[in-house]
């Protein structure tokens, strides 16, 4: 990038940005698939996951979501292996998450457990 934080945005699983999945494995190195079209028992992550990019990167795995009454649970976030999770994606992955619940009428954003314990204390201040 030129000197400048990119954007950080959550994709859907069907954004055309990742609904090929040779280009995505090519841009990314990531073999993304959505599993919710898995059986429970064959799911890594879960049902409904949203890719992170973080400027031009493919900077994190993906949480998966459940819409409770009133909230917006993440239950998980998965960070690819050579992620470092710098100040700036702490701060922005967060904010992405609170900008969804907004947009779903989510009066909030409960975390669940599977979270990496460095992430833990940014993701319970936002």
């Amino acid at each position: 990038m030129s000197g400048r934080e990119g954007r950080t945005a959550l994709l859907s699983p069907f954004d055309n940005l990742i609904n090929d999945r040779r280009l995505t494995q090519r841009l990314w190195g990531v073999a993304f698939r959505n599993e919710m079209y898995l059986p429970k028992a064959k799911r890594e992550y879960g049902y409904y996951l949203l890719p992170i990019l973080h400027g031009d990167a493919w900077s994190a795995g993906s949480p998966p979501l459940r819409p409770e009454p009133g909230g917006l649970t993440v239950e998980g976030l998965y960070l690819e292996a050579d992620v470092q999770p710098a100040a700036a994606l702490r701060r922005a992955v967060p904010a992405e998450l609170a900008e969804l619940a907004t947009l779903v009428g989510a009066a909030d954003v409960e975390y669940g457990d599977t979270m990496p314990e460095r992430w833990r204390s940014a993701l319970h201040r936002s």
